[in-house]
């Protein structure tokens, strides 16, 4: 569980990388028209994303210590149904991630909206040339 505790935190460190990194593309990019309502959508939705899985992270946190901070020995609660109304939860985040890089996709792939560095780069994180639209 606890390799599950590290790969939540990881997640959601890298869900405010990646909004710094979109925001910072938001502000060069040069799209009107209905580029702009999917960027808009876009960023609300990955706002609370990264809410909910702040909150998810320290409910996990909570699923952990609740035992020890109880003093208690683990019983059917901590064991079991804890996490299982954890992942019911999870569910959820996964539901608002999934939404939100399917509006990231829509700008990238409809739009032709990229950040400064892929359009000017030359390369691309991938090792492909980028050609400008």
């Amino acid at each position: 569980m606890a390799a599950s505790l590290l790969v939540l935190l990881l997640g959601t460190v890298a869900i405010f990388v990646s909004m710094s990194t979109g925001e910072a593309t938001g502000v060069h990019s040069s799209q009107a028209g209905p580029a702009t309502a999917i960027l808009k959508s876009h960023r609300d939705l990955a706002d609370e994303t990264s809410v909910l899985f702040s909150g998810l992270s320290i409910i996990l946190i909570g699923v952990f210590a609740l035992p020890q901070v109880l003093k208690q020995k683990e019983t059917r609660l901590f064991s079991t149904v804890l996490p299982l109304a954890y992942l019911a939860l999870y569910s959820v985040g996964i539901v608002f991630l999934a939404n939100t890089t399917h509006t990231g996709a829509r700008l990238v792939h409809e739009y032709g909206v990229h950040s400064a560095v892929c359009v000017t780069g030359g390369l691309s994180a991938l090792g492909q040339h980028v050609v400008s639209r």
